[in-house]
């Protein structure tokens, strides 16, 4: 009588507490993949705590969290984009998933919203069209999208910038800026910024909600800048140590709240903004940073870094009284001159010194007027005024802390093409660099401030579309999705490519 050899042990057979080891263990994919092998072990993968301790563990850029709000279904989809992301953006191998391009008819400006919604200026009107939608040779599709702000007649919208923050319960909020100019006879007699809150952006229709309505705007818009506390507008325009600096202040958690940045630390005359005199902001959860750099015969090359501190959270209502922002913190970098900033990790307070620690990423340059530029890490102390401790690399101004600095240099980028970067979350970051406008190549930039190697960058070669194409800009970037949107011009026709990662 033959002998029954006993049942093969399953991995479906083993106790939870088994499987929660195991899967402790596994990548994102991995547990995808288990899950896709039997019923009883997708069941099991359904459990939020499996998702939650992978999201909390992961180190791919992600929007905060887990937070109690952050659905299952959410914390899956973020991470297995991000994972497929991360592989389809790996160095040497950075291979889009999808390509395609449709004619776009005249336009002024563009600007890419939550990696769906593309926003289209022309004249007076603001339209949004749904990537979504769009197939191939489809031109009635941009210029016939839903108008979602329209201006009165004699008023043109010169400047349109799109940027984004998350809240604290890790919830992305999208904001619009629009610059309004009013000219007579073709001559302009003032311009008025507009702030916008975007809604309705999971399923649309867009929504755009006024915020903020500036008056008799001082200066052409230059860049804005967003963080979790603050959104920044600056302006173009000579920098006066006499005189308010050309810049606003928005209080994105107490909405209503508008303040103001005192004038710049200046002993020489004041100046024009040009190539020799460039100025950046950064917005952290506790502070304004001001980069203010330039070129003098007698001083030489130097960058003069400020701090102001933001006003502590407040559930109290709103005003409209404009508060003027105090500087807690200056310093004098020799060696560093920034652009395109992005905050890699938030401030972090040393709870024994009191001390304010900052990373920041950007575009440094590398020398005064040269066209080469690097990718840069700069870590900034904001040291607190009572601790005056001595800090490498610090300037001591009176009751003014200190601001320490280290920075670290990678890579070779031109510093006249675009760089931009996006779901910079706890450490974590993506970028892209348009390296031509002639050609399809970009740099695809991981950023992981914990790693060994905390930037890996790669080419990319885009595909080529069927009639060519020249004079290439990327108009939008979305990191958490892997999305690019690019024009390029075939012959006189103008065309939007939109090309995906993940």
């Amino acid at each position: 009588m033959p002998i029954e050899s006993p049942e093969r042990p399953s991995l479906q057979d083993a106790p939870a507490d088994v499987l929660y080891i195991i899967v402790s263990y596994l990548s994102v994919l991995d547990v995808l993949s288990l899950s896709l092998t039997c019923r009883s072990l997708r069941y099991f993968m359904r459990d939020r705590s499996i998702w939650a301790n992978l999201y909390r563990t992961s180190n791919l850029p992600r929007p905060p969290g887990p937070h109690a709000s952050q659905s299952l279904e959410f914390l899956q989809d973020t991470l297995v984009r991000s994972s497929r992301l991360q592989r389809n953006w790996a160095p040497f191998t950075a291979n889009p998933r999808a390509s395609h391009a449709v004619r776009i008819p005249q336009i002024d400006h563009l600007a890419l919203v939550a990696h769906r919604w593309m926003l289209v200026v022309h004249r007076n009107t603001v339209r949004c069209c749904d990537l979504e939608r769009l197939g191939s040779d489809e031109e009635a599709e941009l210029s016939q999208r839903d108008v979602v702000h329209e201006s009165v007649e004699g008023v043109r919208f010169s400047a349109m910038q799109a940027v984004s923050t998350t809240t604290a319960d890790g919830v992305r909020v999208w904001y619009l800026v629009l610059e309004e100019t009013f000219k007579e006879n073709d001559r302009p007699l003032y311009a008025t910024v507009l702030v916008f809150k975007l809604e309705n952006l999971v399923d649309g229709p867009v929504k755009l909600v006024e915020m903020s309505r500036g008056v008799q705007n001082p200066a052409p818009l230059n860049k804005v800048i967003i963080g979790p506390r603050a959104l920044i507008i600056a302006g173009q325009g000579d920098i006066n140590h006499a005189e308010p600096r050309k810049v606003r202040v928005l209080d994105v958690v107490n909405e209503g709240r508008e303040y103001q940045l005192p004038p710049h630390v200046l002993h020489d005359n004041p100046v024009t903004i040009n190539a020799e005199m460039q100025i950046t902001y950064a917005s952290t959860l506790t502070h304004i940073l001001s980069f203010l750099t330039f070129y003098s015969p007698a001083q030489g090359w130097a960058t003069y870094v400020e701090a102001f501190a933001l006003p502590p959270f407040s559930e109290t209502a709103a005003t409209s009284v404009s508060q003027i922002l105090i500087l807690t913190n200056f310093g004098q970098a020799p060696d560093l001159h920034l652009d395109a900033l992005g905050v890699l990790q938030d401030s972090t307070i040393d709870p024994h010194t009191g001390n304010v620690q900052v990373t920041l990423i950007g575009k440094g340059y590398d020398q005064w007027r040269s066209t080469r530029a690097s990718i840069v890490r700069v870590r900034l102390t904001l040291c607190n005024a009572e601790n005056k401790d001595s800090l490498e690399g610090t300037t001591r101004t009176g009751d003014v802390g200190d601001i320490g600095y280290n920075v670290s240099r990678q890579g070779r980028i031109d510093k006249l093409k675009p760089f931009l970067i996006d779901c910079a979350f706890d450490g974590c970051a993506r970028a892209v660099h348009d390296m031509t406008p002639r050609s399809r190549i970009v740099n695809a930039i991981t950023f992981d401030d914990e790693g060994d190697v905390w930037v890996v960058m790669s080419q990319v070669q885009l595909p080529e579309p069927p009639g060519g194409g020249s004079n290439w800009q990327i108009v939008g970037f979305d990191g958490l999705r892997g999305r690019i949107c690019r024009t390029y011009w075939t012959g006189a026709q103008r065309f939007l490519e939109v090309t995906d990662f993940a």
